[in-house]
């Protein structure tokens, strides 16, 4: 019932070889390393979006799909948690859990969060980024 789209960090692109073994171990499960797809047609893809302190997160939030977070230690580095944005799964039990209750309908994304969050994220950028780069440089 669940296929997981595994898409390596992009400084983890040339060890594909490291993960690929393990996975095929994994024969119960359809599980599919990512090799490079486009990420907002990848996420758009997906009902829910598992991560730890990824700023993937964003982008799914962009896409109003929900998230899970791995934060095993409950630290909230993203931010998310305490804006209400993502689940926390501390274990594979209550991963398992969230994953069955977005499935069931019986848990859903509370879309004024995800906005109101989005435009905080969004308010502090300005988008000159490159622009101020090379002032920099000169």
């Amino acid at each position: 019932e669940v296929k997981a789209i595994i898409r390596l960090h992009p400084r983890e692109v040339s060890n594909y070889s490291v993960y690929q073994p393990y996975l095929d171990k994994l024969s119960n499960y359809e599980i599919y390393l990512d090799k490079g797809e486009e990420l907002f047609s990848q996420i758009s893809s997906c009902d829910v979006l598992v991560t730890s302190y990824s700023t993937v997160a964003k982008d799914a939030m962009i896409l109003r799909k929900p998230i899970i977070l791995q934060d095993y230690l409950g630290n909230d580095y993203t931010g998310l948690l305490s804006k209400g944005v993502g689940f926390n799964a501390a274990d594979s039990e209550s991963l398992r859990v969230y994953i069955k209750n977005l499935k069931e309908a019986s848990i859903i994304i509370d879309d004024e969060k995800y906005t109101s969050s989005l435009k905080e994220v969004y308010a502090s950028l300005d988008f000159n980024v490159a622009k101020k780069i090379s002032r920099f440089l000169k």
